[in-house]
């Protein structure tokens, strides 16, 4: 699958520390990932007009409320539905980001003249993409703006990614995707990556051997990289695969014991961020917190 597109915007908020007692509430946009000094990922859940450091409640308690009220990320319209992808009805299917082509490359109309937003088709899928093997709870294809694919890689949870081509244009980037995706089992497992079981791949020897019977579209270029290892905050991974989610859960409460891709790992499930963005969320520290594990397992 296609990454989303991420337009240059204004600088993010300051990066917050809540301490125990206190609390954070926003629209909820997702996360964002980046490697620390460490090498270890470090993560900050965007809640709107602020962001709050995660990695700083790693090992003890949170809440995560839900309150139901959905905005739409692209214009700030309140919601009666639960939001497509953050989005209301108008933007889902009037954003050039929200069309089918953009999640399914090779069926960009660009050249057609009916792209939803051309000025944004410019910027964002006329430009130079990579293509890329992963390790995303098993071997992962896609394409990415980023160059390096890094971010790409954290937003997905893969513990390992590289770029096996480059290629002129997002379309391009998608008809390799396809031929590629066409000779190996593409398929993530978020079980998986939340319970620490993703398998050993070489991605090295995966792309030699990719290179060596799939044909390059036009404007695409092979390269030959190693792959980059990512390390992400965990202190444990689920015993269980439990996923936590609104509405069936409301409020969320447990002790944050790690952090891949955009999962919240609790002691007791995963808590997806990316399946609640355009809602209104309120984050707390509690602090010392008991641990649920002994209550479900």
């Amino acid at each position: 699958m296609s990454d989303p597109a991420q337009d240059t915007a204004a600088a993010p908020p300051a990066l917050t520390r809540l301490e125990p007692g206190q609390s954070a509430e926003g629209r909820l946009h997702g996360l964002a990932g980046e490697a620390g000094a460490d090498g270890v990922i470090r993560y900050a859940v965007d809640l709107g007009d602020i962001r709050v450091d995660l990695n700083a409640l790693l090992d003890t308690g949170i809440e995560i409320e839900i309150d139901g009220r959905a905005i739409c990320v692209g214009c700030g319209a309140p919601l009666i539905k639960r939001p497509s992808h953050g989005h209301c009805y108008e933007c889902f299917t009037k954003k050039a980001s929200m069309d089918l082509c953009f999640v399914a490359p090779t069926r960009c109309h660009f050249d057609q003249g009916t792209c939803r937003e051309p000025e944004w088709g410019e910027r964002v899928c006329m430009q130079p993409h990579a293509v890329y093997l992963a390790n995303s709870g098993g071997l992962k294809v896609g394409i990415t703006r980023h160059h390096d694919g890094v971010p790409r890689w954290v937003e997905q949870g893969a513990t390992a990614g590289l770029v096996i081509a480059r290629a002129s244009t997002r379309h391009r980037a998608g008809l390799l995707e396809e031929r590629i995706g066409a000779r190996v089992n593409d398929k993530s497992d978020w079980r998986r990556q939340v319970t620490g079981g993703s398998p050993p791949l070489h991605l090295a020897q995966e792309a030699e051997r990719i290179r060596a019977v799939v044909a390059l579209p036009d404007d695409c270029v092979w390269e030959a990289n190693t792959a980059h290892e990512i390390r992400y905050p965990i202190v444990r991974y689920l015993r269980r695969v439990v996923r936590l989610r609104y509405p069936d859960e409301r409020v969320v409460r447990g002790r944050l014991t790690g952090i891949v891709g955009s999962f919240l790992l609790l002691d007791h499930g995963a808590f997806h961020i990316g399946d609640h963005r355009g809602f209104r969320a309120r984050l707390t520290a509690v602090g010392t917190i008991d641990d649920l594990q002994g209550e479900l397992f």
